[in-house]
């Protein structure tokens, strides 16, 4: 994995014990199609970062093998079961990150979520109890953020927001801080499809009572967010201003659970302007990136209060 200038000693253990690279270095020679696709990546960033053309076409070529050998693994009864098979999709997606852009940029992102999709499914082969155990186990903590990425960019509610997938693969040993906000994350995606199910052709009294639930929703997301900030908000990094600045993360833990935490902000304050007339202006703290979201939502209005849904229709007379 290439982290440039990143130090070791940040609190990044914090994270999990292991990282990608290790389990790597334990499946590498499980199997043929990760092993192919491991030495594709790197022979492609060698040429590179030596600006060697012909190393970095051998890989591509190699990649192009790597995926002719996945899809023989995946019909095959005892190959499909190696965990090997289960970091394939990480590292083609590492790959079509570098280089999928390189030849053009809409067919990159199909390929990722191609990809994403294939390890949902692959995952989705095993109960969520295969995965309780050592090698397994990493492998589906740290894979499960692509297919819950791949939820979001299509609005359709995540396979792994239940309570098996988020209770069982732990048995046997206690979540990180990025477990448990990932728990929280994998619940947008079905607020995401119920907003886009509404629509001018439903009754007033039916959109009222959809936008009802979507808030309901909404806020057990932000009451699991405000009890994870409690606990984990160290961890985090708060701007102390509201203008556009570099951000300096102290180390890769901090940047993760940043990034997690503030696109479910993003996500849940935005489901909740869409389905409740909340004015941006009246309402300072709905401004992203301030601390306000975490330690003082009190003031946002609820349905509980009196407010009052806003329709599609209003928003369109009011535009």
């Amino acid at each position: 994995m290439y982290l440039p200038q990143c130090s070791q000693d940040n609190g990044d253990h914090l994270e999990r014990p292991n990282n990608f690279t290790s389990v790597i270095s334990c499946a590498f020679a499980r199997d043929e199609a990760l092993k192919l696709a491991v030495i594709a990546l790197g022979t492609a960033m060698l040429g590179k970062v030596h600006g060697e053309e012909e190393w970095t076409q051998q890989g591509r070529k190699m990649y192009g093998l790597a995926l002719q050998e996945t899809r023989k693994a995946l019909m095959d009864a005892n190959r499909v079961r190696s965990e090997a098979l289960l970091l394939v999709p990480r590292v083609v997606v590492i790959f079509e990150i570098l280089f999928g852009a390189d030849m053009n940029s809409t067919m990159q992102a199909q390929s990722w979520r191609s990809h994403a999709q294939g390890e949902l499914a692959i995952i989705k082969a095993r109960t969520p109890n295969w995965f309780q155990d050592d090698l397994v186990h990493q492998i589906f903590v740290d894979g499960r953020l692509s297919p819950i990425i791949a939820a979001i960019r299509t609005r359709k509610a995540s396979e792994f927001d239940s309570v098996e997938w988020k209770t069982m693969p732990w048995d046997k040993r206690p979540k990180t801080p990025k477990d448990s906000l990932l728990d929280i994350l994998v619940g947008i995606p079905e607020i995401l499809e119920d907003i886009d199910n509404l629509h001018p052709k439903i009754s007033e009294a039916t959109e009222s009572t959809a936008c009802a639930s979507i808030a309901l929703k909404c806020r057990k997301l932000e009451a699991q967010l405000q009890s994870w900030a409690t606990v984990h908000g160290r961890n985090l990094l708060f701007p102390d201003t509201d203008e556009p600045v570099e951000i300096a993360f102290s180390g890769i833990l901090t940047a993760h659970l940043t990034l997690y935490y503030w696109t479910a902000c993003l996500y849940i304050y935005g489901a909740l302007e869409i389905c409740w007339h909340v004015s941006p202006l009246r309402e300072p703290m709905y401004i992203v990136l301030r601390i306000q979201i975490v330690h003082n939502t009190s003031d946002f209005p609820s349905y509980s209060r009196g407010y009052e849904p806003i329709t599609h229709r209003e928003r369109s007379t009011n535009s």
